[in-house]
């Protein structure tokens, strides 16, 4: 019986180190915590496990001071869970918890799950590495909604947004999954990204060892977008990024418009590309129902005028690259709609358009079987580079961004104080502190932090 021998050496080296994750507050005043530790520590009266099986537990406290503990879905076996991290979607009244799981002292994975209106949802396999280090984990949401192809049903999209740090055998990488759950359903087949691989970066002065600062996620507050924070590896610099995700409707518009242009081969070679063109604009005003008439007629003259552009380049045999093409254009507009709440950008540096989840390779999940399928897209912005922030060597680090995530605090614990240096055009401001007393604690400091640079711009 050697399991149980390197569970307690695990256990022994990682647990006991864990403190509670940062809590949630619920729309109903509920706080949500997350505690990491033996099942017999955490339910003394509990007899559904072994006691020295390690667990996380989700405490909920009431607003009348009343305490529920659960045992949270998937940490009911061998492996060892830390590094637990929390995010409150308004919405929908759910909230994600995303750890680290580890199966032994050199291999780990990342898991996900939902609790809201007493139910838990399945448990999501996050990374797919097998042989490798995750560490790190953060998440936030963006949520919105659109019109199911046929218009008969309209479907509430959330996309769990997880970025967390990856050791390979060939370094350390920034990873990124989009997770996508409709009408709170797991759609699947989610796609995991590198930042090197999103950002095609050019390796540079590259780092040795654990990044000195740790990823961070934000949301914007715009229902569709958040905002990333992390030393890249390969380039050794604090790079801050947005990461976006095209409106359900202006996808379903994209993806129509390349169906039915596929459609038209014939229409094409007898009557050309102007009747093609006029058609497809008719195309989207039928699909685009919940858009604004206006805009949707400007959108499609604009869809029209390009057409004629680019389609002398293609022949009636070649339809389906022309759909294909128009189908990327459509999106594009999509990413490029600031008003009426449709979709919006900042940042001015590269930017790289990619699938959440590729449709045609999903096995849907029964709740979803009839819901007809529609492209999930999403872009990352550059937003900013900089020099690495001068952290202290072994301090860990807490950092902020603003909105725009152009502007950033690092912050981090040191002799009584919480110490901070803020992002400036060229890099970084000298050191700064907040004194620690009484009457300023240490999440009083760095909620004083946080909000001093979520609006803030460089």
């Amino acid at each position: 019986m050697k399991r149980p021998v390197i569970l307690l050496l695990l256990v022994a080296a990682l647990v006991a180190a864990v403190p509670a994750s940062a809590a949630v507050l619920s729309s109903a005043g509920d706080i949500y915590e997350v505690h990491a530790g033996t099942y017999g520590a955490l339910f003394p009266a509990g007899t559904a496990l072994a006691a020295e099986l390690p667990v996380l537990a989700l405490e909920v406290r009431s607003p009348d001071g009343e305490r529920h503990r659960m045992l949270v879905p998937g940490t009911d076996d061998f492996s060892v869970e830390r590094s637990a991290y929390l995010a409150f979607e308004e919405a929908s009244g759910t909230v994600f918890v995303v750890w680290e799981s580890r199966t032994n002292l050199i291999h780990s994975n990342l898991k996900l799950v939902g609790y809201g209106e007493s139910e838990w949802t399945e448990v999501i396999d996050v990374s797919e590495q097998q042989f490798s280090w995750q560490s790190e984990p953060r998440l936030a949401t963006t949520r919105d909604s659109y019109l199911a192809p046929g218009g008969d049903r309209e479907v509430q999209r959330t996309v769990v947004h997880v970025l967390w740090l990856e050791e390979r055998a060939s370094g350390h990488f920034v990873t990124y999954a989009p997770l996508v759950l409709l009408d709170g359903t797991y759609l699947g087949g989610h796609t995991i990204f590198t930042m090197d691989d999103l950002l095609a970066v050019e390796p540079g002065e590259a780092l040795t060892g654990t990044p000195p600062v740790a990823p961070t996620l934000f949301p914007t507050g715009d229902g569709h977008s958040v905002v990333a924070g992390f030393a890249l590896p390969r380039t050794g610099r604090f790079t801050t990024v947005r990461l976006s995700v095209l409106a359900g409707d202006l996808a379903a518009i994209a993806d129509g418009v390349g169906d039915w242009i596929a459609d038209q081969g014939p229409l094409m070679e007898t009557q050309g590309l102007e009747a093609l063109a006029s058609g497809m604009g008719g195309h989207m005003i039928d699909i685009g129902v919940r858009m604004d008439a206006k805009l949707l007629e400007h959108v499609a003259g604009g869809m029209g005028g390009h057409m004629i552009d680019i389609g002398v380049t293609y022949r009636p045999r070649d339809i389906e690259k022309l759909a294909l093409a128009m189908r990327d254009h459509m999106i594009d507009i999509g990413f490029s709609l600031e008003d009426r709440g449709l979709r919006g950008g900042t940042g001015a540096g590269t930017s790289r358009v990619f699938e959440l989840v590729s449709i045609d390779s999903v096995a849907r999940p029964a709740a979803l079987a009839t819901l007809p399928p529609v492209s999930h897209v999403g872009e990352l912005t550059l937003v900013s580079e900089r020099p690495l922030p001068p952290l202290p060597a072994g301090v860990e680090d807490h950092t902020f961004l603003s909105t725009r995530g152009d502007a950033a605090i690092v912050a981090w614990d040191i002799e009584g104080q919480v110490r901070y240096v803020v992002s400036t055009p060229e890099g970084w401001s000298a050191q700064r502190w907040i004194q620690l007393d009484d009457s300023m604690s240490r999440s009083q400091a760095y909620d004083v932090l946080a909000a001093r640079v979520r609006n803030r711009t460089n």
